[in-house]
């Protein structure tokens, strides 16, 4: 069983890392 805090940890992480990601390719888009 998954604790709530848990998922809120676990998905809170995810949505920065893709926002880092996101930002990555942005940026890298912007360059060439």
């Amino acid at each position: 069983m998954i604790r709530p805090s848990h998922t809120v940890l676990v998905v809170s992480s995810s949505v920065i890392v893709i926002e880092r990601y996101n930002r990555y390719v942005s940026s890298v888009v912007c360059l060439t």
